[in-house]
């Protein structure tokens, strides 16, 4: 009876290693096939991604080349100072493109910052956003630049600068001055260039 019963237990051990062999087989087969899967995704995502960034790169980087061109036509004596072009990794506009233009002249100094985002509902946020942190000074909405656009003063006598910040689309610029009327007269010129 003891041994009818030890082969009993035998016969069922190994009847449940089969059943179960196979099954973690698949169960492993199934998974391997899945990380196969996620890893042709992110392959395709990270493609994506590098045509999106290199689409970005070849955008910002003509922008900022047509500005430059346009103030130097209609600015002869202005001196460009800095030109820079980087891309920013921060959680509030992952991606962002952002190029510096620094510009010096009897007049004072014109700042020109482009910021290029991946849809224009980022820009827009990212404007507003923008718009409410800066807002201590003298904030006034101005006409005929982009989509929208603000003039900001400091609004104290003894600092006279003054910023155009304005939208085109997935464009944000801003045009930071040593005083109000070159930011207004700066403004347009980069707006020309984005039509």
């Amino acid at each position: 009876m003891k041994k009818l019963t030890i082969v009993c237990l035998l016969v069922l051990f190994f009847l449940g290693l089969l059943f179960l062999f196979p099954a973690s087989l698949v169960k492993t087969q199934t998974q391997n096939t899945e990380n196969t899967q996620d890893n042709q995704r992110k392959k395709i995502d990270d493609e994506e991604t590098k045509e999106q960034t290199e689409a970005l790169n070849a955008a910002i980087n003509e922008i900022v080349d047509r500005v430059e061109k346009n103030i130097q036509i209609k600015e002869k004596k202005w001196k460009l100072k800095a030109k820079r072009v980087l891309t920013v990794r921060s959680q509030v506009a992952p991606g962002t493109r952002v190029a510096y233009l620094e510009w010096k002249s009897k007049k004072g100094f014109v700042e020109i910052e482009v910021q290029l985002q991946a849809s224009a509902e980022e820009a827009n946020r990212l404007f507003h956003h923008k718009l409410d942190a800066i807002a201590r000074g003298a904030i006034k909405e101005l006409d005929n630049l982009g989509d929208e656009a603000a003039l900001v003063t400091s609004g104290v006598k003894v600092d006279p600068s003054a910023g155009v910040y304005f939208l085109k689309n997935n464009i944000l610029i801003d045009v930071l001055a040593s005083n109000r009327d070159l930011a207004l007269l700066t403004a347009p010129y980069v707006a020309e260039v984005l039509e």
